[in-house]
């Protein structure tokens, strides 16, 4: 263990703040550690006044010993050094951001790390060399690395995760004037949230991985906002992107989800979708396009749903895109309100249905294209055969004004973890995030808050009922549930007298009833693995639900619906797999018209599926598995 270095620069203490994060990029000023500062070790200083401080931090990160942490006073700031962090578990903790500062000198990579388990926190790093791999913070074969509260500036990358760098996190940091703000490499599990990108060419390019989360960040960058290829099951969602040539890209993506993000004020595109696979587009608010508010190109299986398009030239493109289904989407404003282009005389069962197209509209809506074939081109037409006479969405005028919320952690090693998830919902705010580590959980959860629950993997994440409990309720609108597996109850995941729910990504077994939505509108319920249980899906006078890609095995019941309404007994059911190969299959109901005898209503999912959209699930998970041992680190 490295010595205890003498005491800190000799200010009083009542006139150092503590931790604050900014989103904005204001100052963050760091509250001096004691001498056993670090996690677990010892504290080493750097610059200022105390006897034996080191005088440079590389001199201080070679002493460190796993669990230390090296405390850099700003007194010697600029520090004009390349940092390489190569001992596992040191925290690099600037005193204030803005006036901690290293500087590359304009070469090469200022900070590298080569080790797990480490954080920087609450400093400037600026000043990379101008070759394409040039960064700011370079993180390489590291895992479990915490970036937070900092400002990277005039680099050429600002913060490059590589080389299988997994399961690391950006949080509350500014990124700005650099070429790319963040660009991740055949890297898995990285979590970039809560963070300003501004000024820079591109602000965030994530490529070859899987697992990544992409949520409340603020990007308004140069030629591109966010652009994510050949990644697979991974999410953006709650993301402002602004003000840039292109929006948000993706290409080459399996299993995406895309959610609630605002994607404003672009020169060319908001959003493209290209040579994707099964992405899901979901209540997303896309304004004031030069070019196109959504293109999807080449595509197949993608879901677009819930979305507000508004303002743009040209509303949303089909072009040679298959498998898409546009359902419950609002459009408005628009010099052209759709387009499809085409190659051949089928529609590549492509549908539309219950969209509001500008104004309210009882008939069938025509969507007009151009069949393109051996150079030659000619007419071409689609149907919304259901146009909606009111916005399908809640218009949201204000987005730009929404500011990050927090993220609270349940499970994990991080200090002021939570231990359960009720308690971090009951400390949360409406808009809050509360992420959940692998690790096995009690059921009878109530969100009666508007919350993103987050697990980190539906196969580790577990909420057990015990036998008879339920799982989650869902009791309050725009609610979030993805990533866990929930099990051994009455209702798996129930929701009651709300709206604008997602649930997405979930294993949902042994239980009586796996999803339930009572009195719900306007929900997705999605890529779920729902088995073993004597129900699977049942909605009681719930309306505006899409149902789609999910894998029902080995129930008693696999779907029902109950409506009181017309409405309630018209929702869409489509792409699922249905226990075994369907090309159709019919989902039972019963009708309840006031004052009227009960009648029997059916759905048509007319387009299931001839095999599972999601992993195979092999039964019930045994509880002394020592799977559910993996730690995360959290942030307090």
């Amino acid at each position: 263990m490295a010595l205890v270095q003498a005491s800190q620069k000799r200010w009083p203490l009542g006139l150092l703040l503590a931790l604050i994060i900014v989103v904005s990029g204001s100052a963050v000023a760091i509250s001096p550690m004691g001498d056993s500062g670090g996690i677990s070790g010892s504290r080493l200083n750097v610059g200022g006044s105390g006897p034996g401080n080191y005088t440079t931090i590389q001199a201080a990160l070679d002493a460190a010993q796993p669990g230390d942490a090296v405390y850099v006073y700003d007194d010697s700031s600029p520090y004009y050094e390349h940092l390489v962090m190569q001992i596992e578990d040191v925290t690099l903790q600037g005193e204030q951001n803005t006036t901690t500062v290293i500087d590359g000198s304009g070469v090469g990579t200022v900070v590298t790390i080569l080790a797990a388990d480490c954080d920087i926190l609450g400093v400037t790093v600026q000043g990379s060399g101008t070759a394409t791999m040039d960064a700011g913070i370079r993180l390489s074969d590291a895992a479990s690395v915490t970036i937070q509260s900092s400002i990277i500036a005039n680099t050429s990358i600002g913060i490059l995760i590589s080389d299988g760098s997994n399961q690391n996190t950006v949080t509350g940091c500014t990124i700005q004037d650099c070429q790319t703000g963040v660009s991740t490499v055949a890297s898995s599990a990285v979590n970039l949230t809560g963070n300003l990108l501004s000024r820079d060419g591109v602000g965030a390019y994530c490529s070859y991985g899987e697992h990544l989360r992409v949520s409340w960040n603020i990007f308004d960058c140069k030629w591109s906002g966010l652009q994510l290829e050949r990644l697979v099951n991974s999410s953006a969602i709650k993301n402002t992107i602004r003000g840039s040539n292109d929006g948000l890209i993706t290409i080459l993506c399996t299993n995406l989800i895309l959610m609630d993000n605002l994607v404003t004020r672009t020169r060319w595109m908001n959003v493209r979708i290209a040579d994707c696979v099964s992405t899901q587009f979901l209540g997303n608010t896309i304004t004031d396009s030069d070019g196109i508010g959504l293109y999807i190109s080449q595509s197949q299986g993608t879901i677009v749903t819930q979305n507000l398009v508004q303002g743009n030239d040209d509303g949303i493109l089909l072009e040679y895109a298959n498998q898409t289904q546009v359902v419950g989407n609002t459009f408005l404003n628009l010099k052209n309100d759709a387009y499809v282009i085409t190659a051949t005389l089928g529609h590549h069962g492509n549908r539309w249905s219950h969209n509001y197209w500008t104004k309210p509209r009882l008939l069938p809506y025509l969507i007009s294209g151009r069949l393109k074939r051996n150079g030659h081109n000619f007419p071409f037409v689609s149907w919304d055969f259901r146009p909606l006479a009111a916005p399908a969405v809640q218009l949201r005028y204000d987005a730009l004004s929404i500011l990050s919320p927090d993220t609270l952690y349940v499970g994990g090693s991080g200090p002021g973890n939570y231990t359960t998830i009720q308690s971090a919902v009951e400390n949360a705010s409406d808009g809050d995030t509360i992420y959940v580590y692998t690790g096995q959980y009690s059921g009878g959860i109530v969100l009666s808050k508007a919350l993103t629950l987050q697990g980190a993997d539906p196969t580790t994440t577990i909420i057990d009922s015990g036998g008879y409990d339920d799982g989650i309720t869902v009791a309050h609108d725009d609610c979030s549930i993805q990533g866990f597996t929930v099990c051994d109850g009455h209702f798996g995941i129930y929701t009651r007298n709300a709206s604008n729910i997602t649930i997405t990504g979930n294993i949902v077994h042994d239980e009586f009833h796996g999803i339930d939505l009572r009195n719900t509108t306007t929900a997705t319920v999605s890529s779920n693995t729902i088995q073993s249980n004597q129900y699977g899906i049942r909605l009681y006078d719930s309306s505006l639900i899409t149902v789609t890609y999910n894998t029902l095995h080995n129930l008693k019941l696999d779907a029902y619906f109950v409506g009181t309404t017309t409405a309630s007994c018209h929702n869409t059911w489509t792409r699922n797999y249905w226990d075994r190969p369907r090309l159709i299959f019919l989902i039972h109901g019963k009708y309840f018209p006031t004052g009227q005898p009960a009648t029997t209503a059916w759905n048509w999912d007319l387009h299931s599926l001839l095999r599972p959209s999601t992993p195979d699930f092999q039964g019930k998970f045994n509880k002394e598995q020592g799977c559910l041992n993996n730690e995360g680190r959290g942030i307090p």
